[in-house]
């Protein structure tokens, strides 16, 4: 009574104990579903909607023709005070509750300051000290500052020196914060057509207007006619005291040499437009960055790429990206084709003596989505960074001879390995509790029950549960490797990248229908073994994991279970293992049950011996 009463319960205890880490993720998977009504999955990249992939680099600032990237230290090795802090609970002796230590005793934290190369991609790495943790960097020519609020410190001789720099109330882009006369400057592009420069004085930031040509005509460039009303955006690239300004009008680029030292008393507003500024000519002062462009005409302003004497440019809307950078002190521009051929087309242009030519061409690797244009200190070089869909960067060289390769990102795997891992955690976590489960069953089977099986006068013995678990194992791998090896075969050189860039970007890619050739192979193979597997148990009993563990699969009749049986019974194991990501109902299934059947023996009236207990006169042996 007690075996029949304690046998049970200990299986069933076993069993809920080992599954509780699964039903919990389980719970928690359907908790962040209800809640957020997505998948709450990190999305592998290359194999669904993944956007937002970008280079690190391509959001780094650039200082002394590096990229420069700051990460804190996790721990301050001296502490603030007061009631609560990290210090008072930590025990640490500080001065009296509520006031300030000494300045040498305040919290400091370290920083590790990483400069990256573009051109050979080595790093140089060095320690910098600050007081607070909370912090970004920010670049104006040859000045580097960690920002804070409300400190700010600026990065002189190797050390930080407390600073009065605070940051704009916008976000400035990278291509757009320079330096001039000693003083900080930035563009702001936030009320489009109407630009601003933004000067750093006295500890707070002056704005001055950019006036363009004016915006009730449309000004011939050549062939082509522009309204600057249709800006959309400008950046700036800095040669000594001279600004050069790239504006983007009608999805054209062009340029602009120079800003001097006469202030303009009156501005004019595009018709129907609200002026976002009021300029009262009683407060307005001289200033280095005020720009004393005619506003009547478009003297000083040059379309990139086409001399006035040339047929207009081309109007494809795919031709979307400009960017402007010197060579040898000179103005140039990237202009990106994405409507010639299947991958992205660079042009690269320069100005000799007032008049644009082409320099050269570049095809950038499929996939590339954001370029970004930097131009080295001494404005003899420059380098773009075509950064892809998945994060990988490409990184050229741009100088008087033309353009070259000088270093390559690999694409961010990392972030493609743990989304993978996330996938795959589930079964995991299910296949690895289906272990302990499955040993603690084992043995308590092998204690507390008798594996005789009778039919008629027939008597045998019933299969183990660690046999049968080893021989399901063998089957699984047999199909796998071959699927895998088939798989490696069919993808020697496979461009992997180029379809992960193109699932990233839902395109039409050659790579993309190859993969689908691939994968219904390799459907059609895995489905040809696992119907084998079917066939040959449904007519021996056997398949290649139970031959190699001496096992055979029986009707309870001990007679070949057919065709019909088998797949019944191979169905029902997606119910058993619940799609193979819990094997422990068919372990408790297997131990509760009186002849040792899953649900898939239940249902197909089958049991599994051991070979060699079979008589001599059965006709299944």
């Amino acid at each position: 009574m007690l075996l029949k009463i304690g046998y049970p319960t200990v299986v069933i205890f076993v069993a809920i104990l080992f599954s509780i880490p699964f039903a919990v993720f389980l719970l928690m998977f359907a908790d962040d579903f209800y809640a957020s009504r997505r998948w709450p999955f990190a999305t592998i990249p290359g194999f669904g909607q993944t956007t937002g992939y970008v280079n690190p680099a391509y959001i780094e600032p650039f200082w002394h023709d590096h990229f420069v990237k700051s990460i804190p230290r996790d721990k301050a090795y001296l502490l603030s005070v007061g009631p609560g802090t990290i210090a008072s609970q930590l025990g640490i002796a500080t001065s009296s509750p509520g006031q300030a230590l000494p300045a040498e005793e305040q919290q400091k934290w370290d920083v590790d300051l990483i400069l990256t190369n573009p051109e050979t991609g080595t790093k140089t790495e060095s320690v910098v000290t600050l007081p607070t943790q909370l912090y970004f960097v920010r670049s104006y020519g040859d000045r580097l500052f960690f920002v804070s609020n409300p400190d700010s410190f600026e990065f002189v001789d190797g050390e930080p020196q407390p600073s009065d720099y605070r940051s704009p109330h916008f976000d400035p882009e990278l291509n757009g914060c320079f330096s001039t006369n000693g003083e900080l400057a930035l563009i702001e592009n936030t009320h489009h057509p109407f630009f601003f420069i933004c000067q750093f004085q006295n500890g707070s930031w002056n704005r001055f207007a950019i006036l363009l040509p004016d915006l009730d005509q449309t000004w011939p460039f050549g062939k082509t006619h522009l309204n600057f009303k249709n800006a959309t955006n400008l950046s700036c690239v800095q040669h000594g005291n001279v600004i050069h300004l790239f504006l983007k009008v009608d999805g054209r680029l062009l340029h602009h040499q120079g800003l001097d030292l006469q202030p303009e008393a009156t501005s004019r507003i595009a018709p129907g437009r609200q002026a976002p500024f009021v300029i009262d000519p009683t407060e307005m002062t001289v200033s280095a960055l005020m720009p004393s462009n005619d506003i009547t005409a478009i003297a000083g302003w040059s379309l990139v790429g086409v001399a006035p004497e040339d047929r207009a440019a081309s109007t494809d809307s795919r031709t979307r990206v400009q960017e402007g950078f010197l060579i040898d002190g000179h103005p140039a521009a990237l202009i990106v084709d994405e409507s010639r051929k299947g991958y992205p087309v660079g042009d690269l242009y320069r100005m000799n003596d007032g008049i644009w030519s082409q320099m050269g061409s570049i095809e950038f690797p499929f996939g590339t989505t954001e370029f970004r244009t930097l131009t080295t200190a001494d404005s003899q070089k420059a380098y773009i960074l075509a950064s892809s869909s998945m994060g990988g960067g490409t990184f050229y060289c741009v100088d008087g001879e033309g353009i070259r390769l000088t270093r390559t990102d690999p694409p961010n795997f990392d972030q493609t390995i743990a989304a993978i891992r996330q996938h795959v955690m589930p079964p995991n976590v299910g296949l690895m509790m289906g272990i302990p489960v499955g040993l603690f069953v084992w043995l308590i089977m092998w204690m507390f029950k008798k594996p005789d099986y009778e039919f008629g006068i027939q008597s045998v013995k019933l299969a183990s549960l660690g046999r049968r678990g080893l021989a399901r194992l063998i089957d699984l791998a047999l199909i796998l490797s071959t699927t895998l090896g088939l798989g490696w075969f069919l993808t020697r050189g496979f461009d992997w990248l180029t379809l992960q860039e193109a699932l990233n970007l839902h395109l039409d890619h050659p790579t993309f229908q190859s993969a689908v050739r691939i994968g219904v192979l390799l459907g059609i193979w895995m489905t040809f073994a696992a119907l084998s597997f079917i066939v040959m148990q449904g007519r021996n009993g056997l398949t290649p994991g139970k031959w190699i563990c001496g096992l055979r699969t029986l009707r309870t009749t001990l007679r070949p279970c057919g065709f019909a049986r088998s797949l019944a019974r191979e169905l029902m194991m997606c119910v058993d293992t619940c799609n193979f990501l819990l094997w422990t109902p068919g372990i408790v299934s297997i131990a509760l049950t009186k002849d040792r059947q899953r649900l898939g023996d239940l249902i197909a009236e089958t049991v599994v011996v051991q070979r060699r207990s079979l008589p001599s006169n059965c006709p299944s042996r």
